[in-house]
């Protein structure tokens, strides 16, 4: 999701890491995940626009096949770096 958004918007990047984190409780006495945290780190050249890039991984969530199929909240945290 994140290249199609990228090359849409004309973003020119270096690297993407994501990590995801989720949160197990027990709900009507099953256990299940009620909670996701997407860790972004990605790597721009010096002098891209902050705020594009957030907009950009923001609506590559919005897009995600995977995240727009679970059942639990998701919640985004960017970590931008210069190169």
């Amino acid at each position: 999701s994140f290249r199609a958004v990228a090359a849409a918007s004309k973003l020119d990047w270096i690297d993407l890491n994501c990590k995801t984190i989720g949160k197990l409780d027990k709900v009507d006495r099953v256990m299940k995940f009620t909670e996701f945290t997407v860790q972004a780190t990605i790597t721009v050249p010096t002098g891209t626009d902050e705020t594009k890039v957030h907009r950009a991984l923001e609506k590559s969530e919005q897009v995600c096949l995977i995240t727009n199929s679970l059942n639990s909240s998701t919640k985004l945290v960017a970590n931008i770096k210069f190169q």
